[in-house]
């Protein structure tokens, strides 16, 4: 239940950020020039940031005569980068909530390790001894190992495939 409601606010929140906040937006100006008059294929860019459409202008960002300028083409872009930050926190919300499982896991091994048993209740397996999820995990993993090395020995070995 508090990992529901938590994830709730978070998005939540989030909403309610992004609807309210002011758009943030970043003017630049680019150019791009060619380095030879007779080869096409190699240009240079020139970019900057510029608080006015008008203000993107070849002698302005380029900083060359007016006959360099005859061949630039320079245009006005915006960057949103109300965005761009909404998405690196949204990727950094995730890797927070993967290493702060993988912590989790590790203080869990660790108890199971020291005491003999999980902190969470376990589930009795047929012979009536208790079982934890890192065992289970364990037994799984191990059954799949020796799956894995059957097929090899089928396939390298007696050059059989298993089906």
């Amino acid at each position: 239940m508090p990992v529901n409601w938590l994830c709730t606010c978070c998005v939540l929140h989030l909403t309610l950020v992004l609807y309210f906040a002011p758009v943030e937006a970043v003017l630049r100006c680019v150019c791009v020039c060619p380095k030879n008059l007779q080869v096409t294929e190699n240009r240079t860019v020139f970019v900057k940031i510029i608080d006015e459409p008008k203000e993107c202008v070849c002698e302005d960002v380029v900083h060359g005569s007016p006959m360099e300028c005859l061949h630039c083409q320079c245009k006005h872009e915006m960057l949103a980068v109300t965005f761009i930050k909404v998405v690196i926190f949204i990727i950094i919300l995730i890797l927070s909530l993967l290493i702060l499982y993988m912590l989790y896991l590790f203080a869990e091994d660790l108890y199971v390790r020291r005491y003999g048993r999980s902190c969470w209740a376990t589930k009795p397996t047929r012979f009536g001894q208790q079982q934890s999820r890192l065992d289970r995990i364990r037994n799984s993993t191990e059954k799949w190992r020796k799956g894995l090395a059957e097929q090899r020995k089928n396939v390298f070995h007696r050059h059989t495939m298993l089906s």
